[in-house]
Formats: structure tokens, sequence, C-alpha cells
């Protein structure tokens, strides 16, 4: 037997069910391009590990964000750790920003 809350819109539908997965966030950091990382946190062992990279437009960001494709930072995780990296524009070209959260399932 199934125990918890469920809860349901007007029509019916269960939008939220005790089986739901919920983010949980651990952390975030800043992926400059051209460089790479890693962060280590012993909660990942507890859940399903995820990042997510948001890139920030603002600003005066080159054409090659937009032509090219902006480049997101290789996410990868091992055990506890979370490790990264991210490819630089190429010469003359700014990349924007990317902050990475990260945080279990």
């Amino acid at each position: 037997m199934q125990v918890g809350v469920t809860l349901k819109d007007d029509a019916g539908n269960i939008y939220w069910s005790p089986s739901s997965l919920i983010f949980r966030p651990l952390g975030s950091f800043m992926a400059a391009a051209g460089s790479s990382g890693s962060v280590v946190n012993a909660r990942f062992l507890e859940g399903e590990p995820i990042a997510l990279p948001i890139l920030t437009f603002g600003g005066t960001t080159s054409m090659w964000a937009f032509s090219i494709g902006p480049t997101y930072p290789e996410i990868s995780f091992s055990g506890n750790t979370l490790n990264w990296s991210r490819a630089a524009p190429p010469l003359g070209n700014t990349a924007p920003n990317c902050t990475v959260y990260y945080g279990i399932l």
C-alpha cells in the first residue's frame, strides 16, 4: 500500500504523488569557458545526481553563440564527484556565462 500525499488538479489529473521525483539542490558553480574542474559532495550518493547548466546571454555576446552554438560544459558523475570541462570559444569570440546547478533526484 502506497502512503503519502497525492495532489490533483480540478480535472483529476495527478501532478504530484509519492512516486514523483523532486530536484534537491546541493549547490552551484560558474563554469568558465576554456576550463575544467570537479565538485566532491558526499550527498551525490544519496540519490541520482543531476546537473543543470544555464547559459546567460546578458550584456554583449558575439554572434558566435548563435551561429556556431554555445559551449555547454561536459558533465559526468563518478561516485561522489561531479567532473566538468567546457571548451573555449573560437578565437575573437566571447562565450556566454554558464552557471551549473547540481543536486540529486
